[in-house]
């Protein structure tokens, strides 16, 4: 005589299904312990090498702003020599920071105010191409690369970063003067149009700045 079939309840099926999946991830472990171990050991390196390299930026920052603290003072006292200096030994030891970009822009600066203008553009270039983060640093160093320019008689190319520079800081306090600075040396260059352009653009979107009546004088000398 047939036996009844016993009938199979979901519980049981699920139970069956996760013990087959058990059996096959304790095979699959068997089979590549080994390489699961060297991923897990290389997991745990790479995670301790990322705090370790955030530690270490981080200690890099103070050390760097520590440096460049000192550095300000002297360059503040008119110390150009002893500057370059220090601002030098903190771009080279400090590669990377924050603090060695600043300190690239201050050494155009130095260049500049010693009349080094190759060098001043040179490193107001270096802080835009290497640096760059912080907006009013790049403005002030693409208005320095335009003074540089102009001083060594490229008016047409100094002119273009000066309109750079205003673009950049188009809200800030500093960018009608970077207009009539661009404006200056498009004359200078005899682009007398463009010129006009970056008197007029202080007239209307500039009227209370205190280059605005120098601009309309300028704009009518044309």
């Amino acid at each position: 005589m047939l036996r009844p079939r016993k009938k199979i309840r979901k519980m049981e099926i699920r139970e069956d299904g996760l013990v087959t999946f058990y059996v096959k991830v304790q095979k699959w472990y068997r089979r590549y312990a080994k390489q699961t171990h060297y991923i897990v050991i290389g997991l745990l390196a790479v995670a301790f090498i990322s705090i370790m390299m955030v530690r270490s930026k981080a200690k890099a920052e103070q050390a760097a702003a520590a440096e460049l603290a000192i550095a300000e003072q002297v360059f503040l006292a008119g110390d150009y020599d002893r500057a370059i200096s220090s601002m030098t030994e903190i771009m080279t030891v400090y590669e990377g920071t924050s603090s060695s970009g600043k300190a690239a822009y201050y050494l155009g600066d130095i260049y500049f105010q010693r009349q080094d203008y190759e060098n001043a553009e040179k490193h107001f270039r270096m802080y835009i191409n290497d640096y760059g983060d912080i907006k009013l640093y790049k403005a002030s160093s693409m208005a320095g690369i335009g003074a540089s320019l102009e001083n060594q008689g490229h008016f047409a190319e100094a002119a273009e970063w000066f309109q750079k520079a205003a673009d950049l800081s188009r809200k800030g306090f500093y960018s009608p003067f970077y207009w009539k600075d661009a404006g200056r040396c498009y004359r200078k260059a005899e682009m007398k149009e463009k010129s006009r352009m970056a008197y007029q653009n202080i007239i209307e979107n500039y009227p209370e700045s205190q280059v605005a009546q120098e601009a309309e004088y300028l704009l009518k000398s044309l």
